[in-house]
């Protein structure tokens, strides 16, 4: 379903705190031994070092 320029405005306003996650169990170490990094087609391993911040500097 799509979501309207408007209602991802509205979202977009909502704080961090605002958002009510107690329905989230918490992820602990387990969970991360066994995940696993899955790419949509067309996503570079270096375009998602580079969104957070990973990426060599300087050649």
């Amino acid at each position: 379903m799509p979501v309207s320029k408007d209602r991802l405005a509205e979202i977009d306003a909502i704080s961090d705190g605002e958002i009510d996650t107690s329905d989230i169990s918490e992820l602990d170490e387990q969970f991360f031994a066994t995940a696993k990094l899955v790419l949509l087609p067309g996503t570079s391993r270096e375009a998602v070092k580079r969104a957070y911040g990973l990426a060599r500097r300087g050649g």
